[in-house]
């Protein structure tokens, strides 16, 4: 039965997206003009992450009728999905400012992390309950405004969204728990189907509809399946986004740059920008994120030593990410002037 809510996903993504598509085209509203900061050169609809909030909610209300469990907490952790895909929403419509939008982050991630309470498991942190408290928090506001920065080119977001969540599938298979996989199912589900519109060359995008939604999710994993392993899974299955994002930030602060004005110094975009396709990139960090789900799995599944091993994959494959920028760089700018135009 734990199909169902995934089929449910994927079908409801998959009918609307085309359906949003077409009104937004003929409405003018909703469009990705491009400009000098752009990946894409069309005018592009950014409506896909509706149709993939609709359709995880259809899923996970399909699972309730066929008798699935609810995950843990469910009532705060969908009334906050909801609250971050309405704000993202509003800014997709009309660019809200960064103090608006990261305040409405910062209040959905406060009252999850309050309900939620310390991380179980940590002695440390069962002593410092506020500290554990405000880590869950700012682990929801970084995830949801790194999954957003990384949003940038086609297959990219969708593509991490469906690892991840088989990721958790497996977590929930693992451990038991067939709510946690009922969520999981729903979330790659309609990110697969998503990805059918998305994939390069791109029909629709999903704007910031999605991918706050998407890192809200997956940001919040951990409290629907609380076990203190959990956290280091949900940072292991998208850690290319949480490496590229957080070392971006870092660097540009080091730089003295405003890190709130949009750039393209991601690694991502970077590699783009040395002539490799939006397919080919968005393809390595996929294999990136695959790296991570088998130290995740083990990590939640309590095999500490295991998951230490397999995940000493992890910073290897960083430091190759960031030398393989630099090396494409480098032989980009040795390239003569006509041969890069």
């Amino acid at each position: 039965m734990l199909i169902v809510p995934a089929v449910v996903a994927a079908a409801v993504t998959a009918g609307l997206v085309p359906v949003l598509e077409r009104r937004a085209r003929a409405s003018g509203r909703l469009v990705d003009v491009p400009n000098e900061r752009s990946s894409h050169r069309v005018a592009t609809p950014r409506v896909g992450g509706a149709a993939m909030v609709i359709g995880v909610f259809a899923g996970l209300a399909a699972a309730g009728l066929t008798g699935t469990p609810p995950v843990a907490r469910a009532g705060v952790l969908a009334a906050g999905a909801l609250a971050i895909a309405a704000l993202s929403f509003l800014d997709d419509l009309r660019s809200l400012s960064v103090p608006v939008r990261l305040t409405g982050h910062v209040v959905v991630a406060g009252a999850v992390a309050i309900d939620a309470g310390p991380w179980p498991a940590h002695a440390l942190l069962d002593a410092l309950p506020a500290v554990s408290v405000a880590l869950t928090g700012l682990w929801i506001v970084g995830l949801v405004n790194a999954y957003n920065f990384m949003d940038g080119i086609d297959g990219l977001a969708g593509g991490q969204a469906v690892v991840a969540g088989a990721g958790w599938t497996i977590v929930g298979v693992v451990t038991g728990a067939p709510e946690v996989t009922a969520l999981a199912l729903a979330l790659a589900a309609a990110s697969t189907a998503f990805l059918g519109f998305n994939w390069h060359p791109a029909r629709v995008f999903m704007g910031d509809t999605g991918s706050a939604f998407l890192g809200y999710a997956f940001a919040v994993m951990p409290v629907a399946a609380p076990s203190a392993p959990a956290f280091a899974a949900a940072a292991l299955f998208v850690w290319p986004f949480v490496f590229d994002a957080a070392f971006t930030f870092v660097r540009r602060l080091a730089r003295g740059e405003n890190v709130v004005k949009a750039h393209r110094s991601h690694l991502y975009q970077r590699l783009v920008s040395t002539g490799l396709s939006h397919r080919q990139v968005s393809l390595g960090y996929l294999a990136l994120a695959m790296l991570g789900v088998p130290a995740g799995v083990c990590a939640a599944a309590g095999s500490a030593p295991m998951s230490v091993l397999l995940g000493a994959a992890v910073p290897v494959a960083a430091v190759a990410l960031w030398r393989t920028v630099l090396r494409r760089e480098a032989a980009a700018a040795r390239r003569p002037v006509a041969s890069r135009a």
